[in-house]
């Protein structure tokens, strides 16, 4: 996750925040029902498919009292009773008789995480006041560029008031609680250890605060208060608790946040860098708790960061690791991928998966297609009346017993109000998989994202209008007549190419009357251009067609002879129309 960029050799002068939201599913819940769930042992699970019961919205009552259902989060109460996330639902009961379950929120037959997701869009935003860089990494983690406010206050306080105030709210990396904490398992991490509990400052803590601080020192110790100032502003608006980590660069203050939980924060100082990577299990180090972490432990034999800082360059190379250059610098501290500005999400998804019972044929996967196509669409709109933007691209993921496969392609949704054009561009991409396969086609998980976000223009104008607008009459006039007789070499858009090519050769398109015009106002689309619009435009000029082709036809009149000449109206119009569309011969 960590390793995008090149290793660069640069002066450490940004303050970075990491922040993890503490056990987040549970508070969102919580949240919900503060008097009956807040303070007791608590976990979210997910949703049993087999028992095929009705959807539960969130603000409906989804608690559990049987079944089997594994955990996906569990609240610190809980843990301190030996629930563990990934139990069942029926085991974690036999360790803590008392744990009420809630099970995920869900629509369509699958689960619907739109309670967490918008909480966090809600976190991100009262984080946006304190940093100047914000990026959304996960639903419940951020990372934070609070550079410019530490100067800011180191600025207008003086700089030992500010290190006091950055001591009684924050942990040191380097105490021998923070490294007594770094030495725990990256699995016993997750699910929490018995050492994670709601904890402010020690007597280690007071004593580096003897030491002297360089001046990146202090403006670390000034990004703690700002960092601090965004958990409390969280917690006091949203109820929402938070942990940290505070850094020189992300992936150090992600280590940090992860020492010391529920509801603090964990400084980790230049000079404490090394001491604190030293026994850190390799897995717990960002971006190597996965495969390739475990293929360098295997076949390194290494354990820790620190072993992986001790070796060479060549040998990672020659054990086939081409990255080598991040790996190390990951491993000594010094991997600096910056906070990027991405306060928003990239991408909107939604899957489901069928293992018990997987989809064998077209009509049921154009279901469920249809269904993700539907709650993503309602992202849609609530993120583009916030942003002005929408997505250009839709990708379908199949996983069958044998194979992974995803399949792309380009979507025209705009300001549209339905979520047809994801609908055609899904069921397009699956049979663009299925081939001539119509049954036996064992999909066990089916996704369906929309990516690529582009700003919108504020006003709400259709296809159609963009197209059938005069643009000539709508731009600039000359402001002399020297003007009026040079040519523009300005690239034309395609509106005015529609209109300019419309205006030349009325003769040439339609016989198309007065009254029958009124079928479908786009009679001046020229007809080579209109074949060179991606796929959705041409699906949404078509569907504007029909669309007034029906709410012209009550005007016509009710009786017997007037509904023959209706239809036979609507028959000239309709084959004009169509010949218009396609493709001319050559002449």
């Amino acid at each position: 996750v960590f390793f995008h960029s090149k290793v660069k050799k640069k002066k450490m002068s940004r303050v970075v925040g990491f922040i993890d939201l503490d056990a987040y599913y549970c508070a969102c819940e919580v949240k919900q029902k503060p008097s009956l769930l807040a303070g007791k042992p608590l976990a979210v699970c997910m949703y049993e498919t087999w028992k095929k019961s009705p959807d539960r919205s969130a603000d409906m009552d989804r608690i559990v009292k049987s079944g089997g259902a594994g955990l996906i989060a569990v609240s610190y109460e809980a843990r301190a009773m030996g629930v563990k996330r990934q139990m069942s639902a029926n085991e974690a009961r036999k360790a803590c008789p008392e744990l009420i379950t809630v099970m995920v929120p869900t629509k369509n037959g699958k689960a619907d995480l739109s309670l967490y997701k918008e909480n966090g869009e809600k976190v991100v935003e009262i984080l946006q006041e304190f940093a100047g860089i914000v990026e959304k990494r996960s639903v419940d983690e951020v990372a934070l560029d609070v550079t410019d406010a530490a100067q800011k206050l180191l600025e207008t306080t003086p700089k030992e008031l500010v290190a006091r105030q950055a001591v009684n709210v924050s942990h040191f990396a380097d105490s021998e609680i923070s490294l007594k904490a770094s030495k725990i398992s990256h699995e016993a991490a997750r699910r929490g250890h018995e050492g994670q509990h709601e904890y402010t400052k020690n007597d280690d803590d007071e004593k580096n605060h003897l030491l002297k601080y360089s001046s990146f020192d202090y403006l670390l110790l000034a990004g703690a208060v700002v960092i601090n100032n965004a958990r409390k502003a969280v917690r006091e608006r949203l109820g929402f608790s938070c942990s940290a980590g505070i850094a020189a660069n992300k992936m150090i203050a992600k280590v940090g946040c992860g020492l010391h939980k529920p509801n603090q924060q964990t400084i980790v100082f230049p000079r404490s860098v090394a001491v604190l990577l030293k026994d850190l299990p390799l897995n717990r180090l960002p971006g190597l708790g996965g495969d390739l972490g475990n293929r360098i432990s295997s076949q390194l034999n290494i354990t820790t960061a620190g072993g992986l800082a001790n070796i060479s360059r060549s040998i990672l190379l020659n054990a086939g690791f081409q990255d080598a250059d991040n790996l190390l610098a990951a491993a000594n501290g010094t991997l600096d991928e910056p906070v990027k500005n991405r306060a928003n999400y990239k991408s909107f998804g939604s899957s489901k998966t069928f293992y018990k019972h997987p989809i064998t044929n077209l009509t049921i996967a154009d279901q469920w297609l249809s269904n993700f196509a539907q709650e993503i669409f309602d992202r849609i709109k609530n993120d583009r009346n916030q942003r002005n933007r929408a997505p250009t691209n839709v990708t379908i993921s199949i996983t069958t017993d044998k194979s992974h496969v995803t399949r792309t392609e380009k979507v025209h949704i705009g300001w549209s109000d339905s979520p047809q054009p994801i609908v055609r561009s899904a069921h397009r991409l699956l049979r663009r998989w299925a081939g001539t396969r119509t049954a036996h086609l064992d999909i066990v998980v089916l996704g369906l994202g929309v990516s690529n976000f582009i700003d919108l223009p504020a006003n709400k104008a259709s296809v159609m209008d963009l197209l059938t607008r005069n643009p000539l009459h709508q731009s600039k006039k000359p402001s002399s007549s020297a003007e009026i007789m040079q040519p523009s070499k300005k690239k034309r858009t395609i509106a005015e190419l529609l209109y300019q090519q419309a205006t030349t050769s009325t003769k040439k398109t339609t016989t198309v009357g007065k009254k029958d015009s009124s079928f479908f106002p786009s009679s001046n689309i020229d007809p080579e251009v209109f074949a060179q619009l991606p796929p959705e435009i041409k699906a949404e000029l078509l569907d504007d067609r029909t669309r007034l082709l029906r709410q012209s036809a009550p005007s016509l009149g009710n009786s017997h002879l007037e509904q023959r000449q209706v239809k036979k109206k609507k028959k000239t119009a309709t084959t004009t129309i169509d010949s218009f569309f396609a493709p001319r011969r050559p002449r």
